[in-house]
């Protein structure tokens, strides 16, 4: 055996022994101590080690290959194996092939979009896209196109946590010498379902999902739907069955919800008919997607949400073979449709379905309004300061004086100042309204009574619209009053950009209650006008990263300082 012998290590040394009983010279001197080995030979004794032991004849070329192809994947943030995982479950199902074709031509382009001096962006075949266009790889190119599809709909975390849920209950289920009782982790999911994302984002299905709800007369409000992951497990499994065997298989959904994803996964991705039986104020209506009889019907009612597969046969005699139903306390998976920047404001609006256009007008001045009021009371604190959700306490303002009783906390607070103007142009770009005037916004200015909030009475047009429609004033002036909120605290980000034009189709998630969680937010609901408001340094990219990714998990930073942020995260 060969022996190796390590003494002291300098920094431009390497001080090392290697003898073997086949050798009659080592590295000893003649006085029989180590000898001192410059640094730089350091590759022509692995060359020498390469020699005695030769990997080559160790490991095959296919294995190198493997090896290489693993390592590009863990690059990359996926996993070998937790694929092979996914595919066992997406592999099944037979891709619409023009979508297929479609699907590969897209992502296959590469192309390189300068950011700024010396950095551009560049996009390229990763490791995880580059094996599922292989010819040979068919199973994991459905894998493949279908991640990318739930992931451009649904939150990517939510996706992971369902699908390993998924996975505990098959191996509870499985015997115990089944090779399914290997559950991927968590974080596993996640890494491989990212990878599919960001790999083919270039793709956009936003497009076939607003065709969809169009084409069944909805608002675009329709593609919003939460999915309950009950129902998206029973899709996993069903949707593979029902391909296979078209003849005397059918799945049936009752709900409300996700009937735009539901409808582009199982008839544009799996080429599978679809029927869906919706009551409208007209009576019933009936939408066919596919020309064949339909192998899934979605009947569009109220909840509670159910999935059920039958087995059918000629004589329209049919059997339940499985039924799944949300559990009471299953949290759905949220959607992740995107608005752009400019006009946002506006298209939240009309997704509240508030019919008045004389609310919109009225609560758009009003939010211009609260956002001026707010800017005069914003003071820069240090970001430790607001450590696990703590919102530090300032106090009144009074003659730029504050009333607070921790001292080394006054001594760190600096007056932050936002020209108006700048906010009244952000106000203009977030509710793409350029008609907006000062002279308007300070009618509401110089009346209105802070906090935006439940408690203080609505603008009197608004108060006079809900007097005709009693019922619904409570939850229209509290959902008005939320909104108000979060977009104060996104116009008010906007108003330090720069250049707004440019931010145009900076896509912002249409669910705007991800806000909740910024400090900001929090200390508005009970805002009496008078207090200063806290924000630190990170406030604004925070308020506008929330609504590009969707979520605060997952999101790699570092030192809490982001230069360059993804929509994805």
């Amino acid at each position: 055996m060969g022996r190796l012998r390590c003494i002291g290590v300098r920094p431009e040394h390497l001080l090392t022994c290697f003898a073997a009983h086949h050798h009659e010279q080592s590295t000893y001197g003649a006085t029989g101590e180590a000898a001192i080995i410059p640094f730089g030979t350091q590759f022509a004794l692995q060359l020498e080690l390469t020699r005695l032991l030769p990997l080559q004849s160790l490991i095959s070329k296919a294995a190198e290959s493997v090896i290489d192809q693993v390592r590009d994947l863990q690059k990359s943030g996926s996993d070998a194996v937790t694929e092979l995982d996914l595919v066992k479950i997406f592999g099944h199902n037979r891709i619409n092939p023009n979508l297929a074709r479609s699907f590969r031509t897209v992502v296959s382009k590469s192309s390189s979009t300068p950011l700024c001096e010396g950095i551009s962006l560049d996009t390229r075949l990763g490791p995880t896209v580059r094996r599922a266009l292989a010819s040979k790889e068919e199973p994991y190119f459905r894998m493949v196109i279908q991640c990318s599809f739930l992931t451009s709909a649904l939150q990517t975390p939510q996706i992971a946590t369902a699908l390993h849920q998924s996975f505990e209950r098959i191996a509870a289920e499985a015997p115990r010498d089944s090779p399914l009782l290997e559950i991927p982790s968590e974080e596993s999911l996640f890494g491989v379902l990212r990878s599919c994302q960001e790999q083919t984002c270039e793709f956009k299905w936003d497009h076939l999902m607003l065709a969809v709800a169009r084409t069944l007369g909805l608002d675009d409000g329709a593609i919003f739907d939460e999915l309950p992951p009950s129902i998206l497990n029973g899709l996993l499994y069903m949707l593979p069955i029902v391909s296979s065997l078209p003849e005397d298989r059918l799945i049936i959904i009752e709900g409300f919800g996700a009937i735009s994803l539901i409808i582009v996964w199982a008839y544009h991705i799996l080429d599978i008919s679809v029927l869906v039986k919706r009551s409208t104020n007209e009576g019933s209506r009936e939408t066919r997607f596919g020309s064949d009889s339909p192998n899934l019907i979605i009947e569009y009612t109220n909840p509670p949400a159910s999935i059920t597969l039958l087995a059918t046969s000629k004589d329209n005699t049919k059997e339940v073979l499985f039924h799944l139903e949300p559990d009471h306390d299953e949290k759905a998976i949220d959607s992740v449709f995107k608005y752009p920047a400019l006009g946002y404001g506006k298209k939240v609006f009309k997704s509240l379905t508030i019919e008045q256009s004389a609310i919109e007008e009225e609560m758009t001045l009003l939010i211009c309004a609260h956002c001026i009021a707010v800017s005069r009371y914003l003071r820069m604190l240090p970001q430790d300061t607001f450590e696990d959700g703590q919102i530090p306490c300032i106090g009144e303002i009074g003659d730029e004086q504050y009333q607070t009783k921790e001292s080394d906390l006054k001594k760190s607070i600096s007056i932050l100042y936002i020209s108006e103007q700048r906010v009244l142009e952000a106000a203009m770009f977030i509710f793409g309204d350029r008609s907006l005037t000062r002279s308007n916004v300070d009618q509401f200015l110089n009346t209105y009574h802070w906090p935006l909030a439940p408690s203080t009475p609505p603008p009197s047009r608004v108060e006079a619209i809900f007097r005709q429609n009693k019922e619904a004033s409570e939850f229209n002036w509290y959902t008005l009053c939320q909104l108000g909120r979060y977009l104060s605290v996104l116009i008010l980000a906007f108003a330090h950009v720069h250049d707004l034009e440019a931010c145009a189709h900076l896509p912002l998630l249409y669910k705007y209650e991800v806000l909740c969680d910024h400090h900001l937010t929090k200390q508005l609901l009970t805002w009496d006008g008078k207090t200063a408001l806290g924000i630190h340094e990170s406030s604004w990219v925070e308020a506008v990263a929330l609504l590009m990714i969707g979520h605060k998990e997952k999101v790699e930073t570092t030192n809490n300082r982001v230069s360059l942020l993804s929509d994805r995260g």
